[in-house]
Order: C-alpha cells, then sequence, then structure tokens
C-alpha cells in the first residue's frame, strides 16, 4: 500500500508524513515508560518507515534516469552506514545521558528528515503517477 500511494501521491507527501509518525514514535519512546506508550510506538513505527521506505527507495529510482548502478549502491550503503553507526551512537547518549535522550536526539535526526523532504522537490513526474 505504501508503495502504490508512493505512485498515486508523490514521494514527497509520504516522506513528509512517515519521518514526521516515526518522529513520534521517537518522542513516544523517549516520554513514557509503560507497555502502551510503547505498543502505540511500534505501530507507529511501522506505519512510518514504510512510507520512508518505500518513497525514499523511489526518489532515487526517479532521478538516476538510467545510470542506477552507483547511484544505487551508494544510497545503500549510506542507509547501510546509518543502520551501522546510529545504534552505536544512540549506545553511547544511553551511556552518558539516559535513553530518553537517545531517543529524543533520534526524533530530532527524523525531523531533520522532515525538514528536507519538505525543502525537496517533487520527483514523480506528473504523467507518471497511477490512477
Amino acid at each position: 500500500p505504501a508503495g502504490r500511494s508512493s505512485d498515486m501521491r508523490g514521494r514527497r507527501p509520504l516522506m513528509i508524513v512517515g519521518s514526521v509518525v516515526v518522529a513520534m514514535a521517537f518522542v513516544l519512546l523517549a516520554g513514557f515508560d509503560s507497555i502502551a506508550p510503547y505498543g502505540l510506538a511500534m505501530v507507529l513505527f511501522g506505519f512510518g518507515s514504510a512510507l520512508i521506505g518505500t518513497s525514499s527507495t523511489a526518489v532515487v529510482g526517479d532521478v538516476v534516469h538510467g545510470r542506477g548502478g552507483p547511484s544505487i549502491a551508494v544510497y545503500q550503503m549510506s542507509s547501510d552506514l546509518g543502520a551501522f553507526a546510529g545504534p552505536l551512537i544512540a549506545g553511547l547518549l544511553v551511556d552518558t545521558l539516559s535513553f530518553s535522550w537517545a531517543f529524543a536526539a533520534t526524533a530530532a535526526v527524523c525531523l531533520m528528515g522532515t525538514v528536507t523532504a519538505v525543502a525537496m522537490p517533487e520527483t514523480l513526474r506528473q504523467g507518471a503517477k497511477l490512477d
């Protein structure tokens, strides 16, 4: 559903909504320590991640125009670097400050993604949208 929505509505709106939803999940984790907010945060993570993952990958496909190999490789390696470094940095924040600080910092990173998505142009060509 997220991929089809990205093809119908455009990549940018889904990236914006997805990053805001993931940031909200991290704010829930930073502010509460009971099971209900945790469960809600996990639902938000799933929803937001689906929106971000499909739309951001589609953006790369939209802009490479047949020169995909190196561009896709750089995109994937950047993603892998974030998946590797993020938990290490968060762990350092937990060790020096607290879990709440680590979750809040991660929410801030997600909001930087929101700002970037707001500033970027839509990459889906108007005629390419599915009906």
